[in-house]
């Protein structure tokens, strides 16, 4: 989001964390990218120089749309009244990483921007380009936050200290786990640990699994060595330190990023990232101010020159990923509420147990109750008997459920209800198939008015044919009175009557499901098409 504060005299572009899933890939595409054509397209040195692949790929889609919406170039022209603001460029987590390196993008065109990473990761960009942003990158880290301290290099670390550790345990390993669950305060750490580990200098190096250990991690490290440099946290830092214990009282120091050289396992590492406490810490304490020179508007060419390469680097900048919902948690949700109606509704189809019917039959003015029977579209539940001596309907012989489903005999002939029942299913399942793939594939793509409202119709018409799957209830085994055995009994008569069994209760609740998942999906529309139309969101325009 772009923000103008007048009361601060600032225009601020703010950067959100890790939210989708897409944002949890694009974390771990840690593996360092070169800067030279970046460098060349946004005027500054990059030969050399690398960047986190994710951050980058994220970097490139923002540049590209702060340019063709021409939002900063207006706010900062030489005729607008924001002119002389300052700009600022913030973000928290995966955001911070991403404020750092637009920062770098947008600094020639604004010399005099300012970035203040809250959390960022731990490897963003080399350690050379993050020395020459130490003049307009302030980092700022929360006591044992686990972000700083992630990279390729410090997970290798751990890894290799927990192979270390489990080395020197003399303890089984159930009771190791067991004694680590307990909670143990810092000053009986080290008769604790003295209790299932050997001491390290004990313990006998000359062994296999240290041969191997060693062959393992000399491995891994020629191969970090050919994929390139370690990238480090850019700019400034400033790390909060609780003196407190309990996170009343914060003091701020300048660090070094060789400070966060190693991950920190305490059970603040995820709290002490989170965005909020660390509002409330910077209002609590002072930090120095520095006041900036606004940019030059004639500097703002540098930007916006070359405006038919625009969409190419959006290209290539663009990947497709699954499930990285473009429009928050919504599309990822009615993709799950599609999948798990379709495979209600497929259950419903292949099942025996959608209506059951009772019937009594008369023969010569006497009634005999029929068994109890439970039916499907396509078959019917065996029924096995328990006399011994055969059932004979004639005596109401007791049976029960096999708890099998067989298909229809040959002999039996479906009636039109039937057929009409059959082929609602088979359209139903193709709607619903066809509205399955579109909404999977709008967590991955970014989907044009048009497709949410094909998607709606189609949600629409699997509900439709769902509730004509119902007509199964007016077949002849349902409402007909007629001789099921005119051959062996020519005065015998059958009444049935049916009803919704297990089954049939879940199609209601599939055909539910299917106009909700409409519902969302036209809501989805409406949001596709307020898109459309609020293209400039600050109203600024593109000409």
């Amino acid at each position: 989001a772009i923000l103008v504060d007048e009361a601060a005299e600032a225009v601020v572009v703010t950067i959100r964390g890790t939210k989708s899933l897409e944002d949890f890939i694009t974390d771990f595409h840690f593996m360092s990218q070169e800067l030279d054509e970046v460098g060349k397209r946004c005027g500054f040195n990059g030969e050399g120089h690398y960047c986190h692949k994710g951050v980058l790929t994220r970097c490139k889609w923002l540049y590209n749309d702060i340019k063709k919406r021409h939002t900063l170039k207006s706010l900062f022209s030489c005729s607008s009244p924001y002119r002389q603001f300052k700009l600022f460029i913030t973000g928290h987590s995966l955001g911070a990483g991403c404020a750092q390196m637009l920062s770098v993008m947008l600094r020639p065109s604004f010399p005099s921007l300012k970035c203040f990473a809250i959390g960022p990761p731990g490897c963003v960009l080399d350690e050379e380009l993050a020395d020459i942003c130490e003049e307009f990158i302030t980092c700022i880290v929360q006591q044992d936050d686990i972000i700083p301290r992630l990279s390729p290099s410090n997970a290798e670390s751990l890894r290799n200290q927990l192979f270390e550790v489990l080395a020197r345990v003399k303890v089984s390993k159930i009771n190791l786990f067991k004694d680590v669950r307990n909670p143990c305060h810092e000053l009986s750490l080290a008769k604790r640990n003295s209790a299932v580990l050997h001491p390290k200098e004990s313990v006998n190096r000359d062994t296999e699994y240290y041969t191997k250990l060693n062959e393992y991690i000399n491995e891994r490290a020629e191969k970090n060595r050919r994929s390139g440099p370690t990238l480090y946290i850019p700019g400034k830092i400033i790390h909060l330190i609780d003196i407190s214990s309990d996170g009343s009282q914060y003091v701020p120091y300048w660090a070094t990023r060789y400070s966060f050289d190693e991950i920190v396992l305490s059970d603040r590492l995820i709290t002490d990232h989170k965005s909020g406490p660390v509002a409330d810490i910077l209002k609590s304490i002072r930090l120095d101010q520095v006041d900036e020179l606004p940019p030059d508007c004639h500097l703002l060419e540098l930007m916006h020159d070359g405006e038919d390469e625009e969409y190419e680097e959006v290209t290539e900048a663009t990947f497709f990923t699954c499930f990285k919902s473009t429009r928050g948690r919504y599309t990822f949700a009615l993709a799950v509420l599609v999948t798990v109606t379709l495979v209600l509704s497929f259950m419903v189809d292949h099942s025996c147990d959608f209506f059951s019917r009772d019937a009594v039959i008369s023969i010569n003015d006497v009634e005999y109750k029929y068994p109890h029977m439970e039916f499907g579209l396509f078959g019917h539940e065996l029924k096995y008997c328990l006399d011994e001596d055969g059932c004979d309907m004639m005596h109401n012989s007791t049976v029960e459920d096999a708890g099998l489903c067989f298909p229809f005999p040959p002999a039996f002939h479906p009636d039109g209800y039937m057929v009409a029942s059959r082929a609602f299913s088979l359209f139903g399942m193709i709607f619903g198939s066809i509205s399955f793939a579109i909404v999977w594939a709008s967590t991955c793509l970014n989907l044009g008015r048009r497709t949410w409202l094909f998607l709606t119709c189609s949600l629409i018409a699997s509900a439709i044919c769902k509730s004509f799957v119902f007509l199964v209830l007016r077949t002849d085994l349902c409402t007909a009175e007629r001789n099921e055995m005119e051959n062996e009994l020519p005065d015998a008569a059958l009444q049935a009557s049916c009803s919704i069994s297990k089954f049939g209760k879940i199609a209601i609740l599939s055909i539910f499901f299917w106009v909700f998942a409409a519902l969302l999906s036209w809501r989805m529309s409406r949001e596709a098409s307020f898109l459309k139309i609020s293209s400039d969101p600050l109203g600024v325009s593109n000409e």
